[in-house]
């Protein structure tokens, strides 16, 4: 798990993170609210490493293909 500062937003969960460089560092999984639920603690979120979603893919057969920009 990374903890991050990046603003996670509700339904966001599984869209990408990226570095400074452009490259993926992880998943956005989830984001931390209060007691109630319904407020976002801003500044406290979470993501899934690249590395973990590689190897995950790589065990339930998944091939990792590269995309070629025009």
């Amino acid at each position: 798990m990374i903890q991050t500062d990046a603003a996670i937003t509700w339904g966001n969960s599984g869209g990408p993170a990226f570095s400074f460089r452009g490259e993926v560092i992880g998943v956005a999984t989830f984001i931390s609210t209060t007691l109630e639920g319904d407020q976002a603690i801003q500044g406290f979120n979470f993501l899934i490493p690249v590395d973990s979603v590689n190897e995950f893919s790589a065990q339930v057969g998944y091939r990792r293909t590269r995309i070629r920009r025009s």
